[in-house]
């Protein structure tokens, strides 16, 4: 066995050796390194680095090259634990960027200058950070896995200028603007997604996931978000939400409420269990739902163009310019730190920074007075 336990005089196990024949060593003798680990866990994780080198057919991480080592145990690792929309992306990095810069160079040739120049070629700073971010993950990897002794990948690099923000740029700030056009919906389908994107913040997949009877409680004036519906690998499909964090219970107001009885009734119709959005019998595909607040906002010319996912962005801005507090508006969103509520979600207009330097003026009058 690979993993051989080590006994006291009294038969209780205190250390564990590992000893894996790995290949062979210059001089054509058998290379079967031996490792002491205090743990079982260190012991499999030494376990699992021997054997790694043994199946690429190398016998020596300074031979193993990027492309085998994503192949064979980054990719298939991270498939076992991770969502499958965040597999998508890095597959999307690994096939565009990471595959013609790397794929074929050992581990020890990535140097920072290669990934500066593949950083070069990426058409935005999105792209660029994306792929480096994906290059470390599996940099990192290497080096927990004692193949690598350091991460070139998590230097500091240059970028180009931050992408403009997307979405058209255009996010009402308004609380009331927000309950005007909720109120020009005229199908029950429109409305649903702009009260839960506008009034509550949610994520399209947060939206899509919604059923009425498990996750809209009228008695406690919650909604509860417990599951999202993306499309990433195939079909459409329900999966845990995006971090622990999303993991939420998000009370109702009166003005939320009444608007959520509305909807339960919409059309004569008492909605008790079931999907929030339906389409063809079905829960509603995220790309439906886009394409019919695609169609509502185009039908009206007055309207700023709201999406699926810039309405998220509404809702944070509309929170922090009305006085609310950033720390608690992130909890809400579901945010694992305060940095990501600020630099994402939050996008003043130049109307609203107009406000907030008249404000400051009348407190510049205020002191000037005293």
């Amino acid at each position: 066995m690979a993993i051989q336990e080590i006994k006291d005089k009294d038969g209780k196990t205190i250390k564990y050796r590992v000893q894996r024949d790995i290949g062979l060593l210059p001089n054509g003798k058998r290379d079967r390194p031996t490792k002491i680990c205090k743990t079982m866990k260190e012991a499999q994780k030494e376990d699992a680095r021997l054997l790694m080198l043994k199946e690429v057919g190398k016998g020596s991480s300074n031979r193993v090259k990027f492309g085998e080592f994503v192949d064979s145990f980054w990719l298939p690792e991270k498939k076992a634990t991770l969502r499958k929309n965040t597999i998508q992306g890095y597959e999307r990095d690994l096939r565009l960027r990471l595959r013609p810069a790397f794929w074929d160079l050992l581990l020890t040739d990535i140097t920072k200058l290669r990934i500066q120049s593949m950083i070069d070629r990426c058409p935005t700073y999105k792209t660029a950070k994306n792929a480096r971010d994906t290059l470390s993950a599996i940099l990192g990897y290497a080096v927990d896995m004692e193949v690598l002794s350091r991460n070139p990948a998590a230097a500091k690099f240059k970028y180009k200028a931050v992408d403009t923000v997307k979405d058209n740029g255009a996010v009402s700030t308004s609380h009331k603007e927000h309950l005007d056009i909720i109120s020009m919906a005229d199908t029950y389908e429109v409305r649903a997604i702009l009260v839960f994107g506008l009034c509550f913040g949610l994520r399209k997949g947060e939206i899509m996931a919604l059923d009425w009877g498990k996750h809209i409680d009228f008695k406690n004036r919650k909604v509860y978000i417990r599951k999202t519906f993306t499309r990433s690998i195939g079909a459409p499909e329900l999966t845990p939400p995006k971090t622990p964090r999303s993991v939420r219970d998000l009370p109702m107001n009166d003005t939320t409420y009444r608007l959520l009885e509305g909807l339960r009734d919409w059309g004569g119709i008492s909605r008790v269990t079931g999907a929030v959005l339906v389409f063809n019998g079905h829960r509603m595909n995220p790309e439906t739902a886009y394409r019919r607040l695609k169609a509502f906002v185009d039908s009206h010319n007055d309207l700023p163009r709201l999406t699926t996912s810039n309405m998220r962005h509404c809702f944070a801005t509309a929170w922090v310019v009305s006085g609310g507090n950033v720390a608690s508006l992130s909890k809400w969103l579901g945010h694992t730190n305060v940095s990501t509520t600020l630099n994402r979600y939050v996008v003043p207009l130049m109307g609203d920074l107009q406000d907030d330097a008249e404000r400051m003026d009348s407190l510049y009058q205020i002191a000037v007075s005293l």
